[in-house]
């Protein structure tokens, strides 16, 4: 639930998948990996994936991080 638009949002199971692997102690390379093995990707295209859907769920105060996402 966006509590800011107020409205419901549901994410498909990629999306659950990299919200999985988000356990505190994962960098985005870990993310980028594992994705990438899982849908058997080039690892540096995978990490433009995977910082596009962190970023756009950031912006969209979806997200939020402790750390800093470049």
């Amino acid at each position: 639930y966006n509590f800011f638009g107020q409205e419901c949002i549901s994410l498909n199971p990629h999306g659950g998948f990299l919200i999985g692997l988000c356990n505190g102690t994962h960098s985005i390379e870990d993310i980028s990996l594992e994705c990438s093995k899982k849908f058997n990707s080039d690892t540096s295209a995978m990490k433009k994936v995977v910082l596009d859907f962190f970023n756009d769920y950031k912006i969209n105060r979806l997200l939020e991080f402790n750390g800093c996402i470049a």
